[in-house]
């Protein structure tokens, strides 16, 4: 939890400002994250990431998306409680262009994204540039901190617009709340 004035607030200290913010009574509230909590551990692989691949099947336009396996290291949100610790530490780290959240997440991240790739047998990582100008780029953070011992790759993402073929623009991500407004995206996006 980050408070307006910018403190990174963790376990119980956090999650009873977060309560008190909202006047919920601890206790309670309490329970029913740890009810809700668990409804999500059933996500997590025995080796602690989720298999997005279910999730992507069911999406309309799914035989253009090219992908063998999708994989997450948490949920960026959780219903009713909003973002996870990674998911906040991601946000407010690329928002406010913050190399010491950044250190942070990496810090927890390096790790699990460690076992991941150990697990999965990968021989490579590939990073999308953003499309987005900030003076400090979260991507370009990851990719120095990441210690992972395998290729890297850096791919060019861009658009090739309909009225004009040979044009060529970069698009930028976009905050999409569905899998449907991405699938959009990148049909008309080129990696």
């Amino acid at each position: 939890m980050v408070t307006e004035t910018g403190k990174l607030l963790e376990g119980i200290e956090a999650f009873s400002y977060w309560c008190r913010q909202r006047k919920f009574p601890l206790e309670k509230t309490l329970d029913e994250y740890r009810t809700t909590k668990k409804k999500y551990d059933r996500y997590y692989s025995d080796q602690g990431f989720i298999n997005g691949m279910e999730k992507l099947k069911n999406t309309k336009g799914y035989e253009k998306i090219w992908l063998d396996n999708l994989y997450y290291l948490d949920f960026y949100a959780i219903e009713r409680f909003g973002k996870t610790r990674l998911g906040t530490l991601l946000h407010y780290a690329k928002q406010g262009q913050n190399k010491y959240l950044m250190s942070v997440m990496m810090k927890e991240a390096n790790p699990k994204i460690h076992n991941m790739v150990n697990h999965l047998g990968a021989d490579a990582v590939g990073f999308i540039p953003p499309t987005i100008r900030r003076e400090v780029q979260i991507m370009k953070y990851i990719q120095a901190d990441l210690r992972v011992g395998i290729a890297r790759d850096r791919h060019q993402k861009t658009q090739q617009h309909y009225s004009c073929p040979s044009e060529i623009t970069f698009q930028p991500e976009r905050a999409y709340s569905q899998c449907r407004a991405h699938v959009r995206h990148h049909r008309t996006t080129k990696i």
